[in-house]
C-alpha cells in the first residue's frame, strides 16, 4: 500500500503507523505490554500532525496561511475535546479492545480513502524569484572581444 509522495504522503504514513500501534496495543495482554505500541502510536501521531502542518505551510497562500493554521488548530482541539468526551462512553459500551480496533480501523480507512482522492497531477504556479532582474544585466563582456566597447 503506497501512501503517496510528498507532504501529504508523509501525513498518511503517520496515520497508518499510528493505526498499527493502536491495533497492536489492542492485542496486548496487559497494560504494560501496551505501552510500547502506544509510544509508537503517539510518535506517529506527532509525525502525521507535523506533516499535515507542513502541507498548510507550503500550499497555502500568504494572505490566508495564518487563518488556516488557526482553523486547523481549532479543529484539532475540537476533535480532542469530542474524543475525550465520547471515548469513555464508547469504550464502556463495546469494550476497550473493540474500541481500539474500531479507532485504528477508522484511522487507516481515512488514510486509504484520502490517498485515493488525491489528484493525479497538481500544477502549482512557481513563486520563485527570477535569477536576474530586468534593471541589472549580469552579462559579462570582455572589452577586447567586443568591437562595440568604448574605452
Amino acid at each position: 500500500l503506497r501512501c503517496g509522495s510528498g507532504r501529504a504522503g508523509r501525513s498518511r504514513a503517520g496515520v497508518l503507523l499510528m493505526a498499527v500501534g493502536v491495533l497492536v496495543a489492542a492485542a496486548s495482554p496487559t497494560v504494560l505490554w501496551a505501552l510500547a505500541p502506544l509510544l509508537l502510536a503517539g510518535a506517529a501521531a506527532v509525525h502525521a500532525e507535523s506533516a499535515a502542518t507542513s502541507v498548510v505551510q507550503a500550499e497555502a497562500d500568504d494572505d490566508v496561511r495564518a487563518s488556516l493554521f488557526g482553523l486547523a488548530d481549532a479543529c484539532m482541539v475540537g476533535a480532542a475535546l469530542v474524543g475525550a468526551l465520547t471515548a469513555p462512553v464508547l469504550a464502556a459500551a463495546v469494550g476497550p479492545r473493540a474500541f481500539l480496533v474500531g479507532a485504528a480501523t477508522i484511522a487507516a480507512a481515512i488514510a486509504v480513502v484520502t490517498r485515493r482522492m488525491e489528484p493525479v497531477a497538481q500544477s502549482r504556479p512557481s513563486t520563485a524569484v527570477p535569477s536576474t532582474s530586468s534593471s541589472v544585466s549580469t552579462d559579462v563582456v570582455n572589452p577586447r572581444e567586443d568591437s562595440n566597447a568604448s574605452v
